[in-house]
């Protein structure tokens, strides 16, 4: 006598590896994403907050808020009231560095490629020594109008204890 066997073959399972690859991939897009214009926004909000005055002949926004120096684009915020007069100067020429080399570009260029290569940890790495080499050249802008190296060293280190500024913009926070 002969059996006949009816029913489904169990098959193994498989795991959809490119499924669950592509959903990580675009959860951490959409992480960094949201990150990324969480950040305008909040620099947005500081705008409005701030009051827009003219500091030798230069409009900044001031802050309301202890936070250090920052420029994004052709905005300059600075805390005023925190500064001596050099050091505003100082200020002035370091975040005017910033605008007229337009570094706010690059940065945004290196915040779009970390939302979309942000598992490359080269990318990470690429924007903060990016960070650096614009911080050098804006240094290097203020040293060429002749401030005294030393003094503008320990300005430099004065900064550097602050909190660090928004994200966006973190390449103007020493």
């Amino acid at each position: 006598m002969t059996t006949v066997q009816t029913g489904v073959v169990d098959s193994p399972r498989t795991i959809p590896w490119e499924i669950l690859f592509s959903l990580m991939y675009a959860i951490g897009i959409l992480f960094c994403f949201f990150r990324f214009v969480s950040q305008l926004i909040f620099l947005w909000r500081i705008r409005k907050k701030s009051q827009l005055e003219a500091i030798c002949g230069i409009p900044v926004y001031r802050l309301r808020d202890d936070a250090p120096p920052f420029s994004f684009f052709h905005l300059i915020f600075i805390h005023i009231q925190k500064h001596t007069d050099a050091e505003l100067n100082q200020i002035l020429l370091h975040e005017q560095t910033h605008a007229k080399q337009v570094h706010s570009a690059d940065i945004l260029l290196i915040e779009l490629l970390c939302i979309f290569f942000w598992w490359n940890p080269l990318v990470w790495l690429m924007k903060r020594e990016m960070a650096m080499n614009l911080e050098y050249l804006a240094d290097q802008g203020v040293l060429t109008h002749g401030v005294n190296s030393r003094e503008y060293q320990y300005h430099l280190l004065r900064l550097t204890f602050q909190e660090t500024a928004i994200v966006v913009v973190g390449y103007a926070v020493k």
